[in-house]
């Protein structure tokens, strides 16, 4: 900026008023010219071509978005341990396959929504018979999806236990029990034991007829005592044990898994994250003011970096612990981060405004409206001679663009070019 000498003086009325650039910028009102003599203290500032960007930066917090939290039970007499953990935490879940093993038995991983809230045999219908049947054919097993669980989903189940290297669970076995919990923290347990059924005594004890009848040397019991020999039963159907499939979104990830060797009665067996991980930033009141959904935002963390558009931004503000109004954005992460990022802070680059060139900028100072809500810029003109005085120039002006204390103009009636001087204030 430079002072402009004027040889003739003449008073300039000034009145501040916002007019609603950049946030409320403060403009000036002259009473009455448009040519004048520039006055002796008067400063003015060169019209430039510049970008105009503000540039917004700060931290938010890595998570993992809603999560499922699985607990299981052993059957009754069995202590629930885990003997295999074939995933490890921040590993994609991978539907039809074995997510954990827990005294000897697995919990398999099913595309779906519903979570299993009862055990499915042969003559159940409903939307959760559907769902199995439509994750079967998911995993490539061939089943009609009719909503009626009969022999062929029966055949179905069996054949996805198998691939996992596993006995299905049948009307003579007992299954694990499950436990699941939302990511809001809310509970929801099982009371359901398993209990010895009437298939199970009657197998067992023709098992042990069978055996004693292939034994000749075995003791025959006294012929009044004499059990009968007992009908064979049918042969056990398989059941979708609601404790051994894990309904889950397609993109649920693996966020924590029970140790092999961990007893855990009395604790999770693994948590998930069913949403994808997430980077959250708590705008304040005058960023969310300046910033727009879409805008690009840059987050790094180390030497991790990635950039996505901004969602579309609150417009109620939430107040956080120390009674600040914020206005909260989750981000959803394309890639996942690794484990270490939860819960840590990670940085954020907004830049607003347009990185190429505008081709008239001058500071938010120099632009004037009068009473009708005209805005100009006064031009100071250079003298034509020793002796002549500089005067000032009226040019109309829009502004079309502002940022950290500039405006970018459109000319509407006058003349304005790179290089000119307007008048800023006086010194």
């Amino acid at each position: 900026m430079r002072a402009t000498r004027a040889i003739a003086t003449s008073a300039v009325a000034v009145l501040l008023v916002a007019a609603g650039v950049a946030g409320g910028m403060l403009l000036h009102s002259p009473d009455e010219h448009v040519t004048v003599d520039v006055p002796q203290s008067v400063l003015t500032a060169p019209v430039e071509s510049r970008p105009l960007t503000t540039q917004y930066t700060g931290t938010g917090t890595f998570s993992t978005g809603a999560e499922l939290t699985v607990s299981v039970a052993a059957p009754a007499g069995m202590s629930a341990v885990v003997t295999a953990a074939p995933v490890a935490a921040g590993a994609d879940v991978q539907l039809c396959d074995a997510l954990i093993e827990v005294s000897g038995r697995p919990v398999i991983a099913l595309g779906g929504t519903l979570p299993a809230y009862r055990d499915l045999t042969v003559g159940d219908s409903g939307p959760d018979v559907s769902q199995l049947q439509q994750a079967l054919n998911d995993c490539g097993i061939k089943t009609t999806v009719d909503g009626t669980f009969g022999t062929a989903t029966a055949r179905g189940l069996e054949s996805l236990y198998r691939r996992a290297g596993y006995k299905p669970v049948s009307s003579a076995t007992a299954a694990l029990t499950p436990t699941t919990a939302s990511g809001d923290g809310a509970t929801t347990t099982s009371t359901a034991t398993p209990t010895v059924t009437t298939a199970q005594v009657t197998t067992a004890a023709y098992q042990r007829a069978a055996a004693d009848e292939a034994d000749p040397s075995a003791t025959a019991p006294p012929a009044e005592t004499a059990a009968p020999t007992p009908t064979p039963s049918p042969a056990p159907t398989a059941i979708a044990a609601r404790g051994e499939l894990l309904f889950v979104p397609a993109a649920a990830r693996v966020v924590s898994i029970g140790a092999v060797g961990a007893v855990i009665d009395t604790q999770p067996a693994l948590r998930l994250t069913l949403t994808g991980d997430r980077f959250t930033i708590a705008f304040s009141a005058a960023q969310r003011a300046a910033i727009a959904a879409g805008t690009p935002v840059t987050i790094s963390r180390d030497a991790w970096t990635i950039t996505l558009p901004l969602p579309q931004l609150p417009d109620q503000a939430s107040v956080d612990a120390n009674g600040t109004p914020t206005y909260p954005v989750a981000l959803d992460l394309p890639a996942p981060v690794t484990a270490d990022f939860y819960g840590q802070a990670g940085q954020f680059t907004i830049t607003v405004g347009q990185a190429e060139p505008y081709d008239l900028v001058v500071p938010v100072s120099a632009v004037f409206e009068d009473t009708t809500g005209t805005m100009y810029v006064q031009r100071a003109t250079p003298a034509s001679s020793a002796m002549a005085a500089p005067t000032t120039e009226q040019v109309t002006v829009s502004v079309t663009a502002s940022a950290e204390g500039y405006v970018a103009l459109s000319v509407l009636d006058g003349h304005l070019t790179i290089g000119d001087e307007v008048v800023i204030g006086e010194q």
